[in-house]
């Protein structure tokens, strides 16, 4: 992992700059500041995409959705997190409209995360 560890949050920056960044071991390591008087909407939605980055990943990281297998089954299988295990659900036929939208959202799925984590 080559990206700063989350969680990540807003913090002031300076009397009228705020930023988001990373508290830690008595700092806070700024990614990105915007000024508290912006009236650019595009910087405050960056900051705010920014500091949800990591909980965004881990959420798209803990599921996937495989298949079909021999029998033509999708599943949505859920990773878990620590102790809380694996779960699959059975998401039906390949070949029903559902099927078809739930790997169009897997392959998107993978694509975001390779795209957020490529060297």
């Amino acid at each position: 992992m080559k990206h700063t560890p989350g969680p990540w949050a807003f913090a002031k920056y300076s009397k009228k700059r705020f930023g988001v960044g990373q508290r830690g071991e008595g700092a806070f390591f700024f990614l990105q500041c915007v000024d508290d008087d912006t009236d650019n909407p595009q910087a405050w939605a960056d900051a705010r995409l920014i500091a949800a980055a990591p909980e965004l990943k881990a959420v798209s990281s803990n599921f996937e959705i495989t298949g079909p297998d021999d029998d033509g089954q999708l599943w949505l299988v859920l990773h878990g997190n620590g102790t809380t295990g694996k779960a699959m659900f059975n998401l039906g036929r390949f070949l029903g409209i559902a099927g078809q939208v739930a790997l169009l959202f897997e392959q998107d799925r993978r694509a975001a995360i390779a795209k957020a984590t490529k060297e």
